[in-house]
């Protein structure tokens, strides 16, 4: 998968450069570079994004304690007055006789956010204060840990989503160049 949407994301570069480089040197109009280089850029931050949530499931783990178990509050800009939950186990760790501490629970930042409380309550319900559990370190960086090395369905479906819409702004672009410039 990784490596069919790397491929994909450099399948929509090198067209990109080269009508480029056709255009300034014919002297065409470039007004389609910008739409491009914004499909590109969005397409490539969804394949950061699914790589990164991928590579959680290779990281060494590490036995951890959790220290508070919360609930905490968020809002959604999408909405107002909507509040939204999502699990912050605060958890201590580890590493290489270094103590770290982290809350999260995902790579994702508030990931598993629910405007239903319940929902909230039931991700958080195996984690009891003073706990020993499973955390997942990243290799590079011991105080980046997480208690789930996955990302819920619904931020997998948002980064899929800047995949596949940012390469069909960046393939319509890249045609309206290709008209424009040949």
């Amino acid at each position: 998968m990784k490596k069919i949407l790397g491929s994909f994301i450099a399948l929509l570069v090198v067209p990109t450069i080269a009508l480029m480089v056709v255009a300034f040197h014919r002297g065409s109009s470039v007004n389609w570079i910008v739409p491009t280089l914004v499909g590109v850029s969005i397409a490539g931050y969804g394949v950061i994004q699914l790589r990164r949530a991928a590579l959680v499931k290779t990281w060494p783990t590490v036995s951890a304690t959790v220290v508070h178990p919360e609930i905490a509050l968020g809002w959604e800009a999408s909405r107002v007055n909507s509040d939204v939950f999502y699990p912050a186990v605060r958890f201590e760790y580890e590493v290489n006789g270094q103590q770290f501490n982290s809350n999260r629970f995902t790579i994702a930042t508030n990931d598993f956010e629910s405007n239903n409380h319940a929902i909230a309550e039931e991700l958080v319900k195996p984690y009891r204060l003073g706990q020993k559990t499973e955390a997942f370190v990243c290799p590079d960086d011991p105080a980046i840990a997480v208690l789930r090395p996955d990302v819920s369905p619904r931020r997998r479906s948002h980064f899929i989503t800047c995949v596949f819409g940012g390469s069909l702004v960046a393939v319509m672009s890249l045609a309206a160049g290709y008209l424009v410039v040949l």
